[in-house]
């Protein structure tokens, strides 16, 4: 039989480019997303950088919510638990890495 996973497993999300940068948004089908909440965002990064043709050409990304920038290996549950914190759907921003160098 076909195994469909409970949606408490998975959360939804939207993904934008941060008001502070200068990169384009994602196609509008590629915008919101469901995905596991174990998911690390490490993998919504490739994601991002694959949609937007950038694999490996330029400055790296980081996810921001809630204009805290996130560490790549947190999970979208850590994430909506301790950084978005409300019931809605998370908006998470991309932008350009500002590692401090």
């Amino acid at each position: 039989g076909h195994f469909t996973p409970k949606e408490s497993l998975k959360l939804s999300f939207f993904l934008a480019p941060h008001p502070d940068d200068n990169l384009p948004p994602l196609p509008p089908n590629a915008s919101k997303l469901s995905a596991a909440k174990v998911l690390k965002l490490v993998k919504v990064l490739a994601y991002v950088e694959e949609r937007l043709q950038m694999n490996g050409k330029g400055t790296p990304l980081q996810l921001v919510c809630n204009d805290k920038a996130l560490p790549p290996e947190m999970t979208l549950a850590t994430v909506r638990a301790f950084v978005w914190k409300t019931g809605e759907e998370m908006l998470l921003h991309y932008r350009r890495s500002r590692a401090q160098s």
